[in-house]
């Protein structure tokens, strides 16, 4: 049996003959005011020979500790994962909170990803301060728990620092994380992290605009050499920290896979990274044993997203006139979005903290985040999906929207209540009906997809576009602030309307973003184009009648639906053609 075999059965065997962790030797005072926080311990084993430190039984000592006293402490962000081979951690309460009774411990259950993470984040020979919220937060204690989310904001705004566990390392991970740091070197020592860092201010928008143009006509004339020389010096040096001498066609499809497996990785589809890394004073990627600042990840990435701009990163190579892969591959997955609206999610909280509130209201913040154009944002609770943005925006506790983990809330209740007080707070809230789309579906609970409201969004499910990018709703006219009814049910939406069509016949969605789909190939998008036609040639022939419609408007029709009877406005806005 294998080492590490050897201990998950040894922990779970102690965990069948020992008592299980209660969270009544260490209370809260008040859930609302307090927090527990834990020192995680170096690994002890009987023979470093024989047993591997990293496989060592996990030990940790838990305390109470008010949010106005807090002392040094790290967050751990990071994916649940499946809990079905559960993992047990030795926990018991610190000299402090337990007055020196240090033989009172428990095992305490914990899924395998964290167990995975904290053998990676201990330390050989110090115990390391933490907040993990697996660990921290009493999971079975309802009022807690809600208490406790709430109060999440203030736990990784007061961490020293956030440390992302994103997963164990790949064969080329350690490399991939040494490629980014040299590129980030470049970008610090060209002062790109005062043009595109959180450092920029407005003020300097006139550099970064100089420095894009540059890019640009780069760009238009790749075989022209680049006449400003501190640009060349860029692009050299950018050349060399990526690839470095000798072939360089095997770099660049290494350094693109990574880059790939890199962002999918789980952490970055998790819906509350959203909070625990917009809130964080600082934040470090943890991939395997490896650290590289968030900060320093984000400025290389940029660098890397310029470089691809450009058909030649060194004019003297000929085998990079595409560019670093075409922007290596990932820009146009929806994966630069993701990484760019975590950038402006993260400004806006750091404004938020300095008494500059630039957070948007709930009904922007859902939008943003469960757009169509970026990857599918998870969560383990359905509930979560509203949960996880609360503090993200100015207006939802205004709202009166508390998380609410209690049985008595399910799911369709509680996106109904969220629906309803989002359309009646604020004009613009009306909006909200873009996220409606059929059919519904919230994880795991046929029922509430059945109870849902029809003009209640399902949050749990991807938003879907005719276009599979921009703003799918783009109305050709504006009407009025909403006017509400009352209702004697809240399920109902009562709305002053006017009956404008009724809808006949309907054709078929358009899946432009599933897997399979690709965007060069010509023959799927005449496929899509030819049931379009279909559909206009089975329209009845009743409705045409009755709009009075000839044979022009009738083809007309057709290209209107291609569009989506909109087309863009110079000022970005969109009108009907």
């Amino acid at each position: 049996m294998e080492v590490t075999q050897t201990f998950h059965v040894s922990s779970f065997l102690c965990a069948q003959l020992c008592p299980t962790f209660s969270y009544s030797v260490v209370p809260l005072p008040s859930a609302a005011t307090h927090i527990r926080l834990i020192e995680l311990e170096p690994p002890q084993v009987p023979d470093l020979s024989s047993y591997p430190a990293v496989e060592a039984p996990l030990k940790c000592r838990i305390f109470s500790v008010p949010l106005t006293q807090l002392p040094s402490f790290n967050a751990l962000s990071y994916t649940w994962g499946e809990d079905k081979a559960a993992r047990y951690l030795h926990v018991q309460p610190s000299r402090a909170a337990d007055d020196g009774a240090a033989t009172t411990f428990g095992w305490l259950r914990i899924t395998p990803a964290l167990d995975e993470a904290l053998r990676h984040i201990r330390q050989p020979s110090e115990a390391v301060r933490m907040w993990v919220d697996q660990i921290c937060i009493d999971q079975d204690n309802i009022p807690e728990k809600n208490a406790q989310v709430s109060a999440m904001k203030d736990v990784y705004s007061s961490a020293g620092g956030v440390l992302i566990w994103l997963g164990p390392s790949t064969p080329h991970s350690d490399w991939f994380i040494e490629r980014m740091r040299a590129l980030w070197t470049v970008a610090r020592e060209e002062g790109l992290d005062q043009l595109f860092g959180t450092a920029w201010r407005p003020s300097g928008d006139h550099l970064r605009r100089q420095f894009v143009s540059k890019v640009t006509a780069a760009f238009r004339a790749p075989d022209q050499p680049v006449g400003d020389e501190s640009f060349q010096r860029l692009l050299g040096r950018a050349s060399a920290a990526l690839f470095g001498e000798g072939e360089i066609h095997n770099k660049k499809e290494i350094f693109r896979k990574e880059l790939r497996a890199w962002l999918r990785r789980p952490w970055f589809t998790r819906v509350w990274v959203l909070q625990e890394y917009g809130f964080a004073r600082t934040a470090a990627f943890m991939c395997g044993t490896k650290y590289i600042d968030v900060e320093l990840f984000k400025h290389a990435w940029t660098l890397v997203k310029l470089l691809g701009l450009i058909p030649g990163v060194d004019m003297k190579r000929d085998d990079i006139r595409e560019g670093i892969s075409r922007r290596t591959g990932v820009y146009y997955m929806g994966f630069d979005d993701l990484l760019e609206s975590l950038s402006r999610l993260r400004l806006r909280c750091l404004a938020a903290k300095r008494g500059n509130d630039l957070r948007l209201p709930l009904c922007e913040v859902v939008k943003e985040v469960y757009s169509s154009n970026r990857p599918q944002i998870l969560a383990t609770d359905p509930r979560d999906r509203i949960y996880a943005l609360l503090n993200l925006s100015r207006d939802a506790r205004h709202m009166g929207i508390e998380p609410d983990y209690s049985d008595s809330l399910t799911t369709d209740q509680l996106y109904t209540q969220v629906s309803r007080t989002i359309l009646e707070s604020s004009p613009e809230g009306i909006q909200l009906f873009e996220l409606v789309q059929y059919p519904k579906n919230i994880e795991n609970d046929e029922a509430a997809s059945l109870r849902l409201p029809s003009w209640v969004p399902d949050f749990s499910r991807p938003r879907g576009s005719i276009a599979g990018q921009g703003e799918p709703y783009a109305p050709t006219w504006k009407a009025v602030s909403a006017q509400f009814l009352p209702t004697d049910d809240d399920r109902v939406l009562g709305l002053r309307a006017i009956i404008v069509d009724h809808v006949e016949l309907t054709g078929e969605v358009w899946n432009c973003r599933e897997e399979g789909w690709d965007d060069h190939d010509i023959t799927q998008f005449l496929s899509y184009l030819h049931k379009i036609q279909r559909l206009c040639d089975s329209a009845p022939q009743s409705a045409v009648q009755a709009r009075d419609a000839d044979d022009e408007r009738r083809r007309h029709a057709l290209w209107r639906i291609m569009l989506g009877d909109a087309v863009a406005n110079s000022d970005g806005g969109f009108k009907r053609p």
